[in-house]
């Protein structure tokens, strides 16, 4: 379902009323089809801080399900003007008495205008029905109409029903004045005093909001180490994605240390932040990390310890963080199982094309755009919910293609469920080995989605016609992959020889190695990418897969017991023929896999959301759930990660990549 988040009922501001939705000419009245992660975006004074203002002042969010709007509207047009309907007294009689109908518009710039007109509209159609004397009233009254009409309302009460109100929900704050050092007075005694909030406070009061800096994050550390336990278990789920991001998956503790002497004596410069690290005699204070790593664990921290079902507002999160760093925290907010599963949501501006870009990856973001206009002398600001891939943001943020700097190599992939594998592979492989760090997307290799047949327009331009081209086609290979670096994934789809797919991939495979900035792998002898996956991987996942209500404690074993009993997938079949089999045992398995005609009946064949299927993979490896030895069961998959890693190993600059002695 997708909700509206209603911005000005009950809520007095002067600084909503410059807001507009694209397109339409009143005041704004609300947000559309609020999501998980809503991302502000657009230049410089555009609004964005503004609006983050307004909804952190809002006490109560309240939620409607934006199909409230289009029925409403539907229901004003049917009835093009009110009904005052009152008893003729010449057809009244003792025996009964007419009553006074009134039905009304509905004013959709107001949704508590909508809840009330709707219910006394109800209760108008009730009696007007139940009195079925149309010719009693002193206007014409259709009943046709007054029937369609009372069907609306009831879908319009209904809809009501599922809007959502949530009450004295917790509100963090992280605005851009943060950091993780503290800061000294020329006495060199550490400042106590939140100097960056209280500013913050001089300048945009908020009430009811906790605002996060970072300077007093020795004492939230310390408060934490000694809170009760699901306070201190939110930290462990912290310090676990410190040490599995920044300390090669390392056992670390994060301790606020203080020398008791010099606290005693009024001395807090012994108060400090250090990292013990597992198996190392040497402790490393949180100041001496990079300006990056203090700036994820900044954002990071106060995502761990917010309270389940908050709303965290971030502004411009992006600072002091590299592509690789902002693609960390995306993961982290949208994929890490210890943080989705708190139901928490974002409000977060930035001015970053990278973390724009990360968003495609994602179906539970929402992306606003703010653009200012003047009008009449007045400023309005114009709020567009527009889609991911919407090239005028990327004019708004002033990104030129040459302002964007080009990672070391490129992955090739068909599309995003490659993508997410590919992922999910190399994630597990470098976990599997302390001495592989984890490559940085967008800075040591960044992927290219061909989508499947594509491709020949982006190598050769044209499509071909006739593999006769061969030379055009060799030559378009080898001046692409001068600067571009190209490792280039395929399957064969079962493409027979002989046939034209095939005689153009033998080619392009006779290519790899030959050029030393074009390697690939085409894996021959399996139907899809679904088939590199191991029985294993199937077994962990397919519960995901099932009917929730038929789910019950036996389902895992069941799937279990049924994984034991087999020996080996068939790759050269779609994954639907043996989701069939499963469903058919009697495991409780959804109609994942579509059913396409053969012969005189169907026959299922690949899943339907094979990009859900995929994300559920990476989320389950960033959790640890699926490991390297999950995966590497498969060859091919074996084949294809170190083939990968060692393609960008080769070309990376960035020297956290190679081998660690």
């Amino acid at each position: 379902m997708k909700y509206d988040l209603l911005l000005n009922e009950n809520t007095d501001s002067k600084i909503i009323n410059r807001y507009y939705l694209f397109g339409d000419n009143n005041i704004i009245r609300f947000l559309p089809n609020i999501n998980s992660i809503n991302i502000f975006i657009g230049a410089n004074n555009s609004g964005k801080s503004w609006m983050m203002r307004h909804l952190m002042k809002i006490q109560d969010f309240q939620y409607v399900l934006n199909e409230l709007l289009i029925i409403s509207n539907s229901f004003n047009k049917l009835l093009k003007k009110n009904i005052y309907a009152q008893q003729r007294r010449d057809l009244w009689s003792t025996s009964f008495t007419a009553p006074n109908i009134r039905i009304e518009k509905l004013d959709t710039s107001s949704f508590s205008n909508i809840i009330s007109t709707s219910s006394n509209n109800k209760d108008n159609f009730i009696q007007l029905i139940n009195f079925n004397y149309w010719e009693h009233f002193d206007v014409e009254i259709d009943p046709n109409e007054i029937s369609k009409l009372d069907a609306i309302n009831n879908k319009i009460i209904e809809t009501i029903k599922q809007n959502k109100k949530t009450e004295n929900v917790i509100k963090y704050f992280i605005p851009t004045l943060r950091t993780a050092h503290s800061l000294y007075n020329s006495d060199g005694n550490k400042i106590e005093d939140d100097i960056f909030y209280n500013t913050l406070q001089i300048n945009h009061p908020t009430e009811n909001v906790k605002t996060f800096t970072g300077l007093h994050l020795y004492k939230s550390i310390l408060n934490a180490r000694n809170a009760r336990k699901e306070i201190r278990k939110r930290f462990e789920d912290f310090e676990t994605f410190v040490q599995n991001n920044f300390f090669s998956g390392k056992k670390i503790d994060i301790v606020a240390e203080f020398d008791k002497d010099k606290s005693l004596n009024g001395d807090n410069s012994g108060e400090i932040i250090t990292i013990h690290i597992d198996g190392e005699n040497d402790t490393r204070k949180l100041y001496e990390l990079g300006d990056g790593i203090q700036a994820i664990i900044i954002l990071m921290y106060q995502i761990f310890m917010a309270e389940n079902d908050s709303i965290i507002f971030i502004d411009e999160p992006e600072l002091n963080l590299h592509p690789g760093m902002q693609r960390l925290f995306f993961e982290q907010i949208s994929l890490n199982n210890d943080i989705t599963k708190k139901n928490l949501t974002y409000f977060i501006s930035t001015h970053s094309n990278h973390l724009l870009d990360l968003t495609l990856e994602s179906d539970n973001v929402s992306i606003y755009s703010f653009n200012p206009i003047v009008e009449k002398g007045n400023k309005k600001i114009i709020i567009k919910n527009v889609n991911s891939g919407n090239n005028e943001l990327l004019k708004d943020l002033g990104v030129n293609n040459t302002s964007v700097f080009l990672a070391n190599s490129s992955i090739w992939v068909e599309g995003i469920s490659d993508r997410n594998y590919i992922k999910s592979f190399l994630r597990a492989y470098c976990d599997d080995d302390n001495k592989r760090n984890y490559p940085k997307e967008d800075i040591d290799f960044a992927f290219f989605e061909y989508a499947g047949g594509n491709i020949e327009h982006y190598i050769f331009g044209d499509e071909l016609d006739e593999i006769d081209d061969d030379e055009k086609f060799l030559k378009e290979i080898n001046t692409l992959a001068l600067s571009n670096k190209i490792f280039l994934f395929a399957d064969s789809d079962m493409a027979k020889e002989g046939t034209k797919k095939f005689e153009r991939l033998k080619l392009l495979e006779e290519k790899f190695s030959a050029n030393n900035n074009l390697e690939g792998l085409i894996i021959r002898n399996i139907r899809e990418s679904e088939n590199l996956l191991s029985i294993e991987v199937w077994r962990k996942i397919l519960i995901e897969f099932c009917n929730k209500k038929d789910i019950t404690g036996e389902t895992q074993n069941e799937i279990d017991n049924y994984f034991s009993t087999i020996s080996e997938l068939n790759q050269t079949e779609y994954v639907g023929k043996f989701l069939k089999k499963i469903k058919d045992s009697g495991i409780p398995l959804n109609e994942v896999a579509k059913k396409i005609p053969r012969g005189g009946g169907k026959e299922w064949q690949t899943f339907k959301d094979k990009a859900f299927l995929s994300r559920i993979i990476l989320e389950k490896t960033l959790n640890k759930e699926l490991t390297w030895d999950d995966f590497k069961t498969v060859p091919e998959v074996v084949e294809l990660t170190e083939k990968i890693y060692q393609f960008i190993l080769k070309r990376g600059k960035n020297m956290q990549i190679h081998n660690l002695d």
